[in-house]
This record gives C-alpha cells, structure tokens and sequence, in this order.
C-alpha cells in the first residue's frame, strides 16, 4: 500500500442511479490507495438515490444535492468543480474502480513528479452486466496503432507499465476520427489542467466528456497510457444513449466541434483543417449514421440525420457516393431497410481497397 501523495477527487454525477451507485462508491471505499475524497452531485433524483448514499458512513464522502435537475453536462461541472485534491477522476453511478486503480495511478504520478501539473491518464477497463459477467475487455489507448507507427519516436516513451504521449499527437488522433479519445471512466487528469480549461464548460449534450478531454489536450498534457484493467464499465443502456435512437444531438454535438476545433489555432497544432473535420462529419456521423438508422429500421432518424447533413456541408453530401443509396432509399420508407444491406454491400465493393 502506499502512504504518500498524491491525493484524488473522484466526482460522481448521479440521477436515479440508486440500483448502482452504492456499488460503485463501495469499490472507491476498497481501493488499496486510500488518499482520496469522493464527491457525489445528485441532480434532483427521484428514487431513493440520497438514502443509499448517505448510509456511508465516511468523511471523506461528501454528498451535494442539487434542488433542481440543471441536465448532463452541467452537473458534471459542477460535480468537478468541487474537487480539492490534486487530480480528478469523473466516475459514473454505475461504473466501478478495479481495488489497485489509483494505487497504480499514485505510482506512475510519482514517477512524473516534475510534470505533474500537466498529466493526463487513460487506462484499459473491462465492461460488464448486472449479474457481474465480463461481457468483454476494452484496451484502448489513447493513440490508435496505426497512428502510432507513423509517430516520430520522440512522441513516445514506452516502459513495462506504460506509454506516455505528446498532447498535441494524442489530439490530432481523436479529431481524425471525431472519437473518443481512451476510456472516458479511466480519465485521471490534474486540477491545474481542468482550470486551464475552465472545466466541463460545455454546450454538447450527448458526449461532454469527449469535448472535454479534447479541449484538455489543447494544452498538450504529458498523455499516459496505463496498459492494465483499472476500472470497470456497466454495459446498458443508459438514457443519454438512448436518446441517440431519435433525434440528432449527437450529429450536433459533432458539427459544434468541427467549428471549434477547426480553428487556425488547432490546425497549428494538429494540421487539420475544419474542412478535414467537416469530410469526417459528413460521412462518419452523418451519412453512415443514416444508412446505419435505416437498416436498423429508424427511417424518421435517417431522413433526420441527411436533412442535417445537406443543411451543414451541401457540397460534401452532394459529392459523397453514399449519398445517393441513401436518395435512393429514403423515398420507400419502410421498406428501405430490406435494400439497406445490398446497398452496402455495393458500396462497400466500390471502395474496396
């Protein structure tokens, strides 16, 4: 066990988790590093949420309540915000720490003692179901392989326990794809990075944890990649990606980010350019999405997401051959969705490599 700084804030935004978030608050309480403080935000819930947590008996939990339910994004910064340890870790209602996660996190900090303001940390995670079964393993880092094989070797450092990255690379990798940049629950980053940034500050509505960890690479942070299983993600459904089945904030979201990230500032760091991120927009999100909806029988959501598209980027919807399987397809309607899979598997053989 180790007996030394540095110390933890572990920030959980809950509403209506009272099914989970005792466990999630008893695998903080069992971490063999025990330099922390958890804080939990409750965002006006209905369900016995509050009783659950206020029978910890721990002082090193502090519970705030909000009075009325102020939506995702903002209760994450909120919840953050109220952090006083040197690093914060946002963690779901659900989700849960592997009992060595901030023992090993503790450790590699301490190695970086000298960069130690300026240190962002992902790890792998294993994803599971209410009745505790391994569903399956995510190793993500924060670099996918191929970009790290064109990276110059200065970039990276690699030792037994983990892999540290230039903020700057990291960043340039998760605007190419508009994703995701490693496991959101294994994020561990310093206080002094989240000021830098004023926080979850953040108008996007389904993912504001990814706008986030890309505006903190923006300060291109000492990036480590811990290649062991340090937490644990409840595999469900949860409301926020519901939501995703019937409307369009996720195309939203997305196109906000093309326009801030696109900035000349950003290209100067990244060499991507808003027109790179607004190719990606249109056929990721958008028009992927929309032949994905209507295979999946979501005809309302397709037509959604194309009438988004044209109204954004006209000219890269009007030159993208996906465009017109989906002006094809839209006019049946329903019965779209039995010519969706040929019509992907066309164009899938006309862009065979």
């Amino acid at each position: 066990m180790i007996n030394r700084d540095p110390s933890f804030s572990i920030c959980i935004p809950n509403y209506n988790y009272a099914k989970y978030i005792g466990q999630t608050i008893e695998s903080i309480l069992n971490q063999t590093y025990q330099n922390f403080e958890i804080i939990v935000v409750d965002n006006a819930s209905t369900d016995n949420s509050i009783e659950i947590i206020e029978s910890f008996i721990d002082p090193r939990i502090k519970l705030y309540k909000n009075s009325y339910n102020v939506g995702f994004a903002p209760n994450l910064q909120k919840a953050t915000s109220l952090a006083s340890n040197d690093f914060i870790n946002l963690l779901s209602s659900d989700d849960q720490m592997k009992p060595k996660a901030l023992e090993t996190y503790a450790a590699i900090i301490s190695e970086n003692e000298d960069s130690k303001k300026s240190l962002l940390l992902f790890s792998n995670y294993e994803c599971f179901n209410d009745d505790n079964e391994i569903t399956y393993i995510i190793n993500k880092s924060p670099i996918s392989f191929d970009r790290i094989k064109s990276i110059p070797s200065k970039y990276i450092r690699d030792s037994q326990t983990y892999s540290e990255y230039e903020g700057f690379e990291v960043l340039k990798d998760g605007l190419s794809r508009l994703d995701t940049v490693g496991g959101f629950l294994t994020t561990v980053y310093s206080k002094e990075l989240w000021q830098s940034i004023e926080g979850y500050n953040s108008v996007r509505t389904i993912n504001p944890d990814t706008h986030f960890i890309l505006k903190l690479l923006t300060q291109n942070p000492k990036t480590i990649y811990v290649n062991q299983i340090l937490f644990r993600y409840r595999d469900q459904l949860s409301d926020n990606r519901a939501s995703l089945l019937n409307n369009i904030r996720l195309q939203m979201d997305q196109y906000l980010n093309v326009l801030e990230f696109g900035t000349d500032n950003i290209f100067k760091k990244t060499g991507l350019s808003q027109n790179n991120l607004a190719t990606i927009l249109i056929n990721k999100y958008c028009l992927d999405k929309s032949l994905q909806s209507l295979s999946n029988g979501h005809y309302s959501l397709a037509f959604k997401i194309f009438a988004f598209a044209l109204s954004t980027y006209p000219m890269k919807v009007l030159t993208n051959i996906k465009t017109y399987f989906l002006l094809l397809l839209l006019p049946l309607g329903p019965i779209s969705k039995i010519l969706t899979i040929p019509a992907k598997a066309l164009y899938l053989f006309l862009n065979k490599k």
